[in-house]
């Protein structure tokens, strides 16, 4: 494990990334494969940097050997996927409908030149590859998408500020 890494720009991001795998076993992966990692792992602080409006995030990371799974987390303090989402479309959507649609192929809530919305694509195919597992909670959702490919919603009786992801794979 590494201590908490606070990100503020997509330089900072990296930086860490890079660093998380060259502490834990990862570094022994062929360099195609690393740069594969690294390029989906980015996705999650990029996102929470993008589309939280949150000036930070906070990283953590953590390779179990004797599990041989690798865990990597970001929380932000910002607005939620679900609020986003509803501050892009202009409706009021109950939060697991908002948190369905930003997860969807091709959808995002970031204006730009070229298409978008398809990072979280990336990494659930990357987490089918790895046997992983996803989890996110975001304001009163908790999604997951488990090892076996079985994915869920849960509404949380609690509201949670920001938006916490976690991917966990196996190496």
């Amino acid at each position: 494990m590494i201590p908490l890494n606070k990100i503020t720009n997509e330089e900072e991001a990296n930086a860490v990334i890079h660093k998380l795998i060259e502490l834990s076993q990862l570094k022994d992966l062929a360099p195609e494969q690393k740069a594969t990692l690294h390029s989906r792992i980015f996705e999650i602080p990029n996102n929470a940097l993008t589309h939280s409006k949150s000036e930070f995030g906070i990283i953590c990371h953590g390779y179990y050997k004797n599990k041989k799974t690798f865990t990597f987390s970001i929380y932000d303090l910002g607005i939620g996927i679900p609020q986003s989402v509803r501050n892009y479309k202009k409706v009021n959507m109950n939060s697991i409908d908002a948190v369905k649609w930003a997860l969807e192929k091709g959808n995002t809530t970031k204006i730009g030149d070229y298409p978008r919305g398809i990072g979280f694509t990336l990494l659930e195919e990357f987490r089918q590859n790895f046997r992983g597992k996803i989890t996110i909670i975001t304001e009163d959702v908790l999604y997951t998408a488990s090892e076996n490919g079985e994915s869920r919603y849960i509404k949380l009786n609690k509201l949670v500020r920001g938006t916490l992801f976690t991917l966990k794979i196996s190496v």
